[in-house]
């Protein structure tokens, strides 16, 4: 025993002498957003700027910051209460009236080490999320690894009107035990001409970093710009300004001593956090990672294939993957990589992807205003045409994105006079071409997201109408939104076309695989909807025979997509691996997308959307309306498709809310028109 104990000594000692210990050092801080970052011209920010690999990283729409936090460690988005989140404490700070380590020991029967940090509430987080089945575990990073024989490490404290450590669960393990660090009281220094009376102490933080610079994973909390945020709103515009600058400047201070630790060969990732503000559009959180392998200036992922946007799930895997150790499959996301860029182009991105969430809401009243003035016009008789300008409103804003406005006055005027252009160059060709207007904007609005399809969905990434960046939903191929128009105009742009059986059904196969194919750009929801659309047509309008033929053509299709598609990295690829690798985490993966669709329809703003266009066809109806029966013939199969879409479509609640818009202008149009 005596001898095996010396020969493990031996090895350690030897392993340590041979290779050097590499560390990932993780610096957080808040609310300073990328545009802001990008004209700091303090010393650390300036190195960083100079040396780094840039991001922008998304997250799911409307997410608070301790769902943000909570996530980076999970690699996936868990489920969190806000009364969780700050309980972080040194082992011998009093909690309750008792020391946090014993308190600890209670609650998880484990007596953390004695110079560590526990988080006192991750039982009942584990619990929380085991019982939602979200999926994910918070501080599972950490288990991996100190499992692996890494040390964790903590410094940092945001401690405003109340205690916050929110950092604590970066560091912490699933259990909610950080090795070494600080997060108490004691960091800060009392300061008067502070816009919270109490600052950092940067020599306490130096000494603490000192002693945690041994550890392998060192996470450090400046803490300054989180008190900023809990006392603004009682600051004038004139202090608010005075005070920013002087929590930038103390932030700058503490990022060139977090800088003082890292050596060459070692991760240093940086990250400004941004979560949901109540009455404020989303921002984008920025991410700089500096390491000798990330040689591009610009960061990408493949959970994104978007040159500069990376996941806030990629964080966990890029640090497990700098330790060589095995990626869970709970985690999501992917190593971060480094491409060629510019930072000019990270201020362009985020720029456009604040306007384009900012302009969403006012583009789509103005959408859904012009759509109902439009209807009642038409079905009383008065006029169509602005119907059919509402209706070619959302070409324009796929369009949108070829302009790069840099004001949210251009995101909404720019679509305006676009769409008359547009309404106004079709009118023309279709009086030259003697065709109906209405069904000359169908086929153009069809046309046009299939090309953006083709193209990798560039156009839809950047409209307002779309799941923008800002969500995290969608990073390649047509959104749900486009996808709902597609489905449902598409057999009808395809049919004014030309009424041919074999075109039809060859149109709606070739949709589908431009929106599938994974080196172009895939939405597989949809994809699979626009198959069946495929199968439904074949049936309604040849019976057996023509449904047997389809169905044919597609499994002598099944081998060529399925090899493309694992291969390519499109969805069904992943998933496909994923279930192979972990069928419970698929199966929680599909369960999580289904709950996120149910909760958009639990809303009461969908119901009164769904409610509104059943009155409408109702309306429209009773003033007599109808359709040719060969225009009527395509609505069954349609509607089949639909509600598959919905079924299997994260977000197939607006998908198919959106598409109930056009299958009523269809109605009503080519109704009108007898």
């Amino acid at each position: 025993m005596p001898s095996n104990w010396w020969r493990a000594l031996f090895l350690s000692l030897l392993c340590i002498l041979s290779f050097p210990q590499k560390k990932t050092i993780i610096f957080i801080t808040e609310d300073i957003d990328f545009s802001e970052i990008y004209q700091l011209n303090y010393p650390a920010f300036s190195f960083l700027k100079e040396k780094a690999s840039w991001g922008l990283l998304t997250r799911r729409r409307r997410s608070r910051l301790e769902v943000i936090i909570s996530g980076i460690s999970a690699g996936n988005y868990p489920l969190i209460k806000t009364s969780q989140v700050p309980l972080g404490f040194n082992v011998d700070e009093e909690v309750e009236g008792v020391k946090a380590k014993y308190l600890f020991y209670t609650r998880t029967g484990i007596m953390p080490p004695d110079n560590g940090v526990v988080q006192v509430a991750m039982q009942a987080i584990k619990m929380y999320n085991e019982e939602r089945q979200s999926g994910a575990t918070v501080g599972l990073l950490g288990s991996i690894l100190r499992g692996a024989g890494y040390k964790t490490a903590i410094v940092g404290n945001s401690d405003g009107l109340k205690p916050r450590r929110l950092a604590v669960l970066v560091a912490c393990d699933e259990n909610g035990i950080v090795d070494i660090g600080d997060v108490g009281s004691d960091l800060l220094k009392k300061e008067p001409l502070s816009v919270a009376g109490k600052t950092m102490d940067i020599e306490k933080f130096r000494l603490e970093l000192n002693r945690a610079k041994n550890a392998s994973f060192i996470v450090i909390d400046s803490g300054e710009m989180g008190r900023f945020v809990q006392y603004e709103e009682f600051l004038s515009p004139q202090a608010y300004e005075i005070w920013r600058k002087d929590c930038l400047r103390r932030i700058d201070e503490l990022l060139n001593e977090a800088l003082r630790i890292y050596e060459k060969g070692d991760l240093f990732v940086f990250l400004s956090l941004i979560g949901t503000k109540k009455g404020e559009p989303d921002r984008l959180s920025t991410i700089a990672i500096l390491n000798e392998g990330q040689r591009g200036k610009l960061l990408v992922s493949p959970s994104t294939r978007w040159k500069g946007l990376v996941s806030l799930q990629d964080i966990a895997p890029t640090v497990l993957s700098f330790f060589n150790l095995v990626i869970p499959s709970s985690m999501h996301g992917k190593p971060i990589e480094s491409a060629e860029g510019n930072l000019q182009e990270l201020a362009n991105l985020f720029l456009s992807s604040t306007l384009e969430g900012a302009s969403q809401p006012i583009l789509l009243g103005v959408f859904l205003s012009l759509y109902l003035i439009g209807f009642f016009l038409t079905i009383f008789r008065i006029t169509k045409y602005p119907f059919l300008f509402s209706l070619l409103f959302p070409s324009s804003l796929l369009l949108i994105s070829l302009f790069s406005p840099s004001h949210l006055s251009s995101y909404i005027i720019i679509p305006i006079l676009l769409t008359i252009s547009l309404f106004f160059l079709l009118w023309f060709i279709s009086l030259k071409a003697k065709f109906p207007l209405f069904r000359s904007i169908i086929i153009f609005l069809t046309g046009l997201i299939i090309l953006d399809a083709l193209t990798g969905g560039k156009l839809s990434l950047h409209s307002p109408l779309n799941v923008y960046s800002l969500g995290g939903c969608r990073f390649y191929g047509i959104g749900n939104e486009y996808g709902g128009i597609l489905i449902a105009t598409l057999p009808f742009a395809i049919f004014f076309l030309s009424q041919r059986e074999f075109f039809l059904k060859a149109g709606i196969l070739f949709s589908a695989l431009c929106v599938l194919l994974p080196f172009w750009g895939s939405n597989l929801g949809v994809s699979l909807s626009l198959f069946l659309l495929f199968l439904l047509v074949s049936y309604y309008r040849e019976g057996k025979r023509g449904l047997f033929i389809s169905f044919t053509v597609l499994l002598a299709l099944t081998i060529p997509l399925s090899v493309i598609a694992l291969i390519g990295g499109s969805h069904i690829g992943q998933f496909a691996r994923l279930v192979i690798k972990d069928a419970y985490q698929s199966f929680l993966l599909l369960h999580n997308k289904l709950l996120l669709n149910f909760s958009i329809v639990s809303e009461s703003g969908w119901k009164a959307g769904v409610l509104v266009l059943c009155g409408l066809f109702l309306l429209a109806l009773l003033r007599g309306i109808r359709l040719e029966r060969e225009i009527a013939d395509l609505y069954p199969p349609t509607f089949l498709a639909l509600f598959f879409a919905f079924i299997i479509n994260d977000t197939g609640a607006i998908l198919i809310l959106l598409a109930f818009l056009y299958l009523l202008a269809i109605f009503v149009l080519e109704g009108s028109m007898k």
